[in-house]
């Protein structure tokens, strides 16, 4: 999966933010590789300079402004599209459906191939700092020509439970990554979610809850958004037209541990294959 795309148009994403402000970004072609932030005057190319973290989200620091819950956007890097600038209004404001498909759906069709990404990975194994043993998120380089995560389920609470669940990231199995949404919590406000839903909340569908559905296929959705997760946090440090391979492992981890694992991404390195 190293087709390297481009948009042929700017894609206008037009939403509501969590809390129900209307929101609007421009996702539009540059001739520059890389992603590309712009607010007002300010233009930069994303970095990990931008990342920050907020409350159960991660933030993206545009000049003045932070931008929140950038995780879901960012991660469509992967689907190998590339010279894409996120234009946003003055507010920063991002639109937000608890899920990266509406992103991916929203851009797709005005995607055109243009030529193979370069084949990255890290340039060593490194891994999270962490006194809790229970814990982990560890990265190693590999050159099989794929990104693979694993991701460790572990709740006490039996209506989840526990399992292991191996991802491979292709095209395929990406949209189906996208697709899923993060835990509604605490369980007992469902029903207050599903009450503002009716009185217009754009939201109410935007989580998963633990009574929903099996534990099995809760599991199996929260590992997915975890990698999704995962991966808006690694768009703010994979090089520009390249592709990322490795291994990654992630149990019990979250956004404040990608952050950090970012940080640490910096000072390793990257390689070129």
């Amino acid at each position: 999966m190293h087709q390297r795309l481009v948009l042929r148009e700017p894609v206008h994403v037009i939403g509501h933010t969590l809390v129900g402000l209307p929101a609007e970004i421009t996702l539009r072609p540059t001739r520059s590789e890389g992603w590309w932030v712009q607010c007002g005057d300010v233009c930069r190319p994303l970095t990990g300079e931008l990342l920050g973290l907020g409350h159960h989200h991660l933030t993206m620091q545009i000049g003045e402004l932070r931008a929140h819950i950038v995780e879901h956007l960012l991660a469509i890097r992967f689907f190998g599209l590339d010279s894409v600038c996120i234009v946003f209004d003055e507010g920063a404001r991002v639109p937000y459906w608890g899920s990266g498909q509406h992103y991916w759906d929203q851009v797709r069709n005005s995607c055109v191939p243009d030529g193979k990404l370069t084949r990255c990975t890290f340039k060593d194994q490194f891994e999270l700092p962490s006194h809790n043993l229970r814990k982990w998120l560890r990265f190693t380089p590999s050159h099989t020509g794929l990104l693979r995560i694993f991701v460790s389920i572990d709740y006490a609470d039996p209506a989840i439970g526990q399992g292991v669940f191996d991802f491979t990231l292709t095209t395929e199995q990406l949209q189906r990554i996208a697709e899923a949404r993060g835990l509604g919590s605490p369980h007992w406000i469902r029903g207050m979610v599903t009450h503002l839903g009716r009185f217009g909340w754009p939201h109410a569908e935007a989580f998963t809850w633990r009574t929903q559905t099996s534990p099995a296929a809760l599991r199996e959705e929260l590992a997915r958004h975890r990698v999704w997760d995962l991966l808006g946090a690694l768009a703010f440090e994979t090089p520009a037209r390249a592709m990322l391979e490795g291994t990654i492992h992630t149990r019990i981890a979250g956004h404040a541990d990608d952050v950090l694992c970012m940080r640490l991404l910096r000072q390793v390195g990257w390689q070129t294959l």
